[in-house]
């Protein structure tokens, strides 16, 4: 799992603890990533506790924010693994729903992704992701 995080220290250990959490329910090897993009808050010295505790979690310290494209990037260039799961460190999108994503890869699909029914966003913001995800569907 590769997690892109900016200023999210507050949501670090939670995202940690139910990263975990899911993957002990599905009993599968597992790795975490946290790429932190630049951020001026404390989520350098909260991951490197995170990291201090767990041997699965590793942190890579990006020296400025590079975008979170490129945070998932250093993150997949990083991951051992044979499948990588993309997440922001905010938490909008629940690490629990990395379960069904497992399920429907291991019946063979190449590429799971999902899509937010809600977000907390503008509604502009809104309509440019449905946009985007519509556009996204044709190709």
């Amino acid at each position: 799992v590769v997690v892109a995080c900016y200023n999210d220290e507050w949501a670090l250990p939670e995202m940690h603890d139910r990263i975990t959490n899911t993957f002990k329910k599905i009993e599968c090897d597992y790795e975490i990533i946290f790429v932190n993009d630049g951020s001026s808050d404390n989520s350098e010295k909260v991951l490197e506790q995170i990291c201090l505790k767990d041997p699965k979690t590793s942190a890579i310290f990006h020296s400025r924010n590079f975008s979170s494209q490129n945070a998932f990037t250093s993150g997949m260039t990083q991951a051992i693994g044979d499948a990588v799961v993309l997440l922001d460190g905010d938490l909008q999108d629940p690490p629990e729903f990395i379960e069904e994503f497992v399920k429907k890869w291991q019946e063979g699909f190449d590429v799971v992704y999902g899509t937010r029914a809600k977000r907390d966003t503008t509604s502009f913001m809104n309509f440019a992701y449905k946009l985007f995800y519509r556009i996204f569907s044709k190709i």
